[in-house]
């Protein structure tokens, strides 16, 4: 009588139950960053799809088998306008393809049909708004750039020319902006009642140097310009009241100087409490 074979034992321990696990994450979930595939999630921009009108594989990577093609293409003397129709990418893609290959080419594209530069599209105010208040959510030139479908340089471009900062401007949303006249009157309430530049900072979104700069022009400006104070009695000096452009105003005797607290006004400042300021930083 045929015997049949004996069952095979399935059944698994909990180590081995582990063993498995750990190597299907490590095999499936585990997937190196440069590894994932993007191009499914991120939108394609605009100035990609209007490259691909004429050049299908515009700003595809290069593969191995486009990179041994374009070599055989170049042995053979194919002028590069024939390169660019067979590889169906850009002229200047296949010239710096073939700079890195260290291939020549016959380049045959006249002057006036090079690639030349070509201004990014002009912003609306719309637009630059919206820049704003993305560079405000803390979003970094490239997220922008996906969002408004613009190259990053042309971001950065923008950037730069409205004065902002992308590594600051998540922190003080304010920075660089031009100051208001009511910031400058809450600015000078805040002072008055002893409120610390870092407090004030984070109230009005600006930097603390921001800050500390503001405080000293709007004290510079209520004294209006330098003046004498009179004489010191010790040694029939003068003490001068001078205006400096990073402390604000700031009393002067001799080699001795000392900035004006915020609770007295520079305008109203008189020698004896000059004198005394003087003494007092002895």
């Amino acid at each position: 009588m045929e015997t049949l074979p004996a069952e095979q034992d399935h059944s698994y321990n909990a180590t081995q139950i582990r063993t498995e696990i750990l190597y299907i994450a490590k095999r499936y979930l585990f997937i190196p960053p440069q590894q994932q595939s993007i191009s499914k999630t991120r939108p394609i921009p605009d100035y990609v799809l209007k490259a691909r009108q004429k050049y299908p594989r515009a700003y595809e990577p290069w593969t191995s088998e486009e990179e041994k093609r374009l070599s055989e293409l170049a042995e053979t003397q194919k002028p590069l306008s024939e390169i660019s129709q067979i590889l169906q990418r850009g002229f200047n893609s296949i010239r710096k393809k073939a700079e890195n290959l260290i291939i020549e080419l016959v380049d045959d594209v006249p002057d006036e049909e090079k690639k030349t530069y070509t201004p990014y599209p002009e912003w609306s105010s719309e637009e630059e708004k919206t820049l704003i208040t993305y560079i405000q959510q803390g979003l970094n030139s490239i997220q922008i750039g996906e969002k408004l479908n613009r190259k990053r340089g042309d971001i950065r471009r923008k950037v730069k020319q409205l004065g902002l900062d992308l590594k600051k401007q998540y922190q003080y949303p304010r920075t660089n902006h031009r100051w208001e006249p009511d910031e400058d009157e809450i600015l000078m309430t805040l002072v008055e009642n002893n409120w610390s530049h870092r407090e004030i900072a984070g109230n009005l979104q600006r930097g603390e140097a921001a800050i500390k700069l503001r405080i000293a022009e709007l004290r510079n400006a209520q004294v209006g310009s330098p003046r004498k104070l009179g004489l010191h009695p010790n040694d029939n000096g003068q003490v001068l009241l001078l205006l400096n452009k990073d402390l604000g105003p700031i009393i002067v005797h001799g080699n001795q100087s000392v900035v004006i607290p915020y609770h007295l006004d520079p305008k109203q400042i008189s020698l004896e409490e000059a004198i005394g300021l003087i003494s007092g930083n002895q």
